[in-house]
């Protein structure tokens, strides 16, 4: 329910925001299919119309495997003049790790904790714009996404056993999540 109003929301902010003639609002909703898991993503990109392609900015919010906020810099090129035109796009940014409670880390019995920290993002891929109207557009586009985060794992335990006061041992574990999905947006 929290996903559908916060969708409804951003396309209302959406709609007041792209009165304006050079700037181009897309509220989207994409389908997640990757090797961990399938999910969903609920995202908003504003773009500045230039001559040959559109450039802008867009925040996400991912839930393939581990819930993320991924803000990245848009670049889109639509193709045609028809009712029927073809997209190009490309993402690129930074993927900023939110984890449910559910998957926060802590580990009880070696007094371990740990945090994820933000790594990249980048999604491209192609589609297909069907005007709607004189100036909306529903586009449906297939594209190839990947995020990645690093975990950082602290605890008072060796490879021995417990550490002597005050020594921690650390360990790192990168996640790099590829996955493809297929987006729905509306261009207002």
């Amino acid at each position: 329910m929290r996903k559908l109003i916060l969708l409804w929301l951003t396309a209302f902010a959406a709609i007041a925001v792209s009165a304006q003639k050079k700037i181009m609002v897309q509220p989207g909703y994409g389908f997640i299919n990757g090797k961990e898991s399938n999910a969903s993503q609920g995202s908003l990109d504003a773009y500045y119309r230039l001559k040959l392609f559109n450039i802008g900015l867009g925040a996400a919010l991912d839930v393939h495997y581990l819930q993320s906020v991924p803000l990245y810099v848009a670049t889109q090129k639509i193709i045609g003049k028809e009712k029927l035109r073809f997209v190009v796009y490309g993402n690129g940014g930074l993927n900023i790790p939110v984890p449910r409670d559910d998957q926060k880390i802590y580990d009880w019995r070696f007094f371990g904790t740990g945090a994820y920290k933000p790594g990249h993002y980048y999604d491209f891929g192609a589609g297909l714009a069907i005007m709607v109207t004189r100036t909306e557009s529903l586009l449906l586009t297939c594209g190839f996404s990947g995020k990645g985060t690093r975990q950082v794992y602290t605890t008072g335990y060796g490879p021995a056993g417990r550490l002597p006061p005050g020594e921690e041992q650390k360990s790192t574990f990168s996640y790099n999540q590829q996955r493809i999905v297929v987006r729905l947006k509306l261009e207002l």
